[in-house]
């Protein structure tokens, strides 16, 4: 969603001492500061809930010269393969103080905090404020660059985060419950996110109009089957001499790219089940395929660290374990490369355009047949190098970085959205799949 952003101005005011704020969230770029829901007229008359560049959850509300609301989250998150649940409930009308803002994750409160400036009794907050801007995904330079879903606006009551979401009784886990709350209130909304060719619409009882700033890229990936996607804490700058600096991430982490050279790493594994992804090039200096290491460098790994086999289209070479060979079809840019991973049965395939080298659902002509070594279990990741061009990778979000490749293949299972048929027995890498299969 980066530079991207959804917007409404209420020609009503609401209820601007209580009021509740729900959303599913999963995370793009990390150290940013970025806004995630606003209301505001001016930089002096606002409020943001977001991230700080330490990646902590914050809310702030100014008005004039004057802070009303300032809090900030010891707690960082930093865990770009999840999908967390935020819920912000103000009351301003409580007596008690800490009942008049509360903030829940993946519904449990929050209350270790940093800065905990609660608002005064009966503050009249700049949220639900006819005139003012309410915009979700961000402003200015401030935008989210990750994804979301269901996020919900309910005017004039202040809910527990079991309105939202629920205890899965066999995992433990916290679960989205997909429906909107019944009654939003007078500038209440519900944008479920789901219509791919109609991502701003409010599905509440409002059906209140929204307009979009920039173009909102629909994704297979969502609070109740998530997706996997590149990882931005697990990445190389520092291959070659020369080498560094920060990697560019984008596209709801599915594109990565980099002027130099740079390894990106997918925050998925698996050790067991069969997998099936893409990736387009338009350039023959990337590399595509899986890595195998623990990550022992920090934020960044380096080579030195990892075994990895992978298909490096200058000059039509294979990779195994950094070792540079050759074999496969001629290869150009701006080409799609297919990839069949067996980790059970120690073996991978490849293909280009449609075309495979051997056979992936019979499971002969496999092009590797060892795999890069397992140190963490499951630990066999997809991976692919950007080098003066981006790569963009396809786990069944159904797009190549923005851009829709128009297919309409899926996996066994009907999960993914394929530009090319998927093996007979592969799946895409993803929370069900695994969960069945892997």
């Amino acid at each position: 969603m980066a530079s991207v952003s959804i917007q409404r101005t209420p020609g009503v005011t609401g209820n601007r001492k209580t009021w509740t704020w729900s959303a599913w969230i999963k995370r793009g770029s990390m150290g940013a500061t970025e806004t995630m829901m606003g209301h505001y007229t001016d930089s002096d008359n606002r409020v943001d809930i977001g991230f700080m560049a330490v990646d902590t959850l914050y809310i702030y509300e100014r008005e004039g010269a004057s802070t009303k609301i300032d809090f900030q989250t010891t707690r960082k998150f930093r865990d770009p393969g999840a999908w967390y649940h935020f819920v912000v409930a103000v009351d301003t009308a409580q007596a008690v103080e800490a009942d008049r803002m509360k903030f829940y994750v993946n519904g449990t409160q929050i209350t270790d905090w940093i800065d905990d400036n609660y608002p005064a009794q009966d503050l009249l907050s700049q949220m639900d404020y006819s005139g003012n801007v309410m915009t979700i995904g961000g402003r200015s330079s401030n935008y989210f660059s990750g994804e979301m879903s269901h996020v919900q606006w309910v005017d004039g009551a202040a809910l527990a985060p079991t309105e939202f979401g629920s205890v899965d009784a066999t995992s433990g886990i916290w679960k989205i419950k997909t429906g909107c709350y019944a009654t939003p209130g007078t500038n209440g909304f519900c944008l479920k996110m789901e219509d791919s060719t109609n991502l701003d619409l409010d599905s509440s009882s409002n059906a209140h109009t929204f307009t979009t700033s920039g173009t909102l890229t629909p994704t297979k990936d969502n609070p109740s089957n998530n997706f996997c996607t590149i990882n931005p804490l697990w990445t190389d700058v520092g291959i070659f001499s020369g080498d560094g600096g920060t990697p560019d991430i984008s596209d709801g982490n599915l594109t990565g790219g980099k002027a130099s050279h740079c390894n990106y790493n997918g925050t998925f594994a698996t050790d067991t089940m069969k997998t099936y992804w893409e990736v387009y090039v338009n350039d023959t200096n990337q590399s595509m395929g899986v890595m195998g290491a623990a990550p022992t460098g920090g934020v960044t790994q380096g080579y030195a660290d990892a075994t990895y086999n992978a298909v490096y289209p200058y000059g039509s070479k294979l990779r195994t374990n950094g070792s540079e060979g050759s074999g496969g079809p001629v290869s150009t840019a701006n080409s799609y490369y297919m990839f069949a991973l067996d980790p059970a049965n120690n073996k991978m395939w490849y293909g280009r355009n449609g075309v495979w080298v051997g056979d992936p659902a019979a499971g002969t002509g496999a092009t590797w047949t060892t795999l890069p070594a397992i140190e963490l279990t499951p630990n066999t990741h997809p991976m692919a190098t950007s080098q003066n061009n981006n790569s963009y990778l396809n786990f069944g979000n159904g797009y190549f970085g923005t851009t829709a490749h128009g297919e309409t293949n899926t996996d066994d299972a009907g999960i993914g959205l394929f530009k090319y048929d998927v093996p007979t027995g592969f799946y895409a890498l993803c929370t069900k799949n695994l969960k069945a299969y892997g």
